[in-house]
């Protein structure tokens, strides 16, 4: 789930080292309670690192701030923020008295902020992808998943994609959804059950009553149908070993998984069934100058859908999308590397502010 970009300088010469705010935002975007959120940002020589990192509530409580850098107040909040402030310059300070010059922080680096393109701005919240309509897609859909935060959010970024392939990138981001991840894995699974059919017809492995009395093999041994595979070559003297390859291992839990994925994508299809109908049975109006376009959303959901929404939403708040590294983003850091150190903004520690 890892993105990592390094960027230029603008005065490069080089065209593809420039990033729109958009595209920015298409890379580091991710949705977190805000809660439990922590939001980083450090420059690490002539990259900065925007980090967000999500804190179980029960993590919150069980260990101290140092490990868990959330706080309950915003008197708590200021005093961390300048304690780790502190705590990074006084590190970049070790840093500069290092006789190594990779640990160095080059302060030879002068270029105008002006010099930066215009639409490379500061990110100064997590509205990234929220455009008007995937808002107005989470407002109609929290009625429907109420406290399912992540998975509404993730449901608007899919549904407000202009094309397929958009969507299906989305879909790919979210733990594999998209058509061709559930192909690869029903191929995968196929071959298991090949293996299966294969071994459940081996002699080897039928057993009589008199053997034992508990008669056939239970179904559980299907997923390790490579480890029996291997065996039986080995015992037949078709095989050296009788182990099986480490990546057929890997197969273990794959039908379980298989199938949840599944369920987890008819979760989101269900939620573009709900709001295509929505947006179909509504006429357009006009609202706060902008524009009512969806309709209310009325999607029913089994217990066991729910049950699966619910596991799906807890596993979205713990997806880690993003490393982005991008120095002309920040205009404040040029400043900064121009006067040659000094606390740097960046190095800050706050929550993450949803968007309202």
């Amino acid at each position: 789930g890892q993105r990592i970009w390094k960027g230029g300088f603008p005065f490069t010469g080089n065209n593809q080292s420039h990033m729109t705010r958009d595209e920015l935002m298409a890379c580091i975007y991710k949705p977190y309670p805000s809660a439990n959120t922590v939001d980083t940002e450090e420059d690490y020589y002539n990259n900065v690192i925007f980090q967000r990192e999500y804190y179980s509530p029960q993590s919150k409580d069980t260990y101290p701030v140092d490990m868990v850098p959330l706080a309950y107040s915003e008197t708590e909040k200021r005093s961390l923020m300048d304690r780790l402030a502190e705590q990074k310059l006084s590190e970049e300070k070790s840093a500069d008295r290092n006789n190594d010059p990779s640990s160095k922080i080059d302060k030879d680096i002068a270029f105008s902020p002006s010099e930066i393109d215009e639409q490379l701005g500061p990110v100064s919240g997590v509205h990234y992808h929220m455009d008007e309509y995937r808002r107005e897609i989470i407002e109609k859909l929290t009625p429907v998943l109420p406290k399912l935060d992540a998975l509404v959010e993730a449901a608007a970024l899919v549904e407000g994609c202009k094309s397929v392939d958009s969507k299906q990138g989305w879909l790919a981001t979210f733990f594999g959804l998209h058509d061709k991840g559930l192909e690869t894995l029903q191929e995968r699974v196929a071959n298991l059950q090949s293996d299966v059919k294969e071994i459940q017809n081996d002699p080897a492995m039928l057993m009589s009553e008199e053997e034992t009395a508990e008669g056939p093999l239970p179904n559980e041994y299907v997923e390790y149908a490579p480890v029996y595979k291997a065996y039986l070559q080995y015992c037949r003297g078709e095989s050296k070993s009788p182990y099986c390859a480490t990546g057929d291992l890997g197969e273990t839990g794959l039908l379980a998984l298989f199938h949840e994925r599944v369920r987890w994508r008819k979760i989101f299809d269900k939620i573009s069934e709900g709001v295509s109908n929505a947006l179909k049975q509504h006429q357009v109006n006009s609202r706060d100058g902008l524009h009512d376009r969806i309709g209310k959303v009325d999607i029913d959901f089994s217990t066991t859908e729910l049950e699966d929404a619910f596991r799906l939403d807890h596993q979205l708040k713990t997806l880690r999308l993003f490393d982005a590294k991008k120095i002309e983003i920040q205009r404040e850091l040029v400043t900064r590397v121009n006067l040659g150190g000094g606390e740097s903004p960046h190095q800050r520690v706050t929550s993450a502010k949803k968007w309202q």
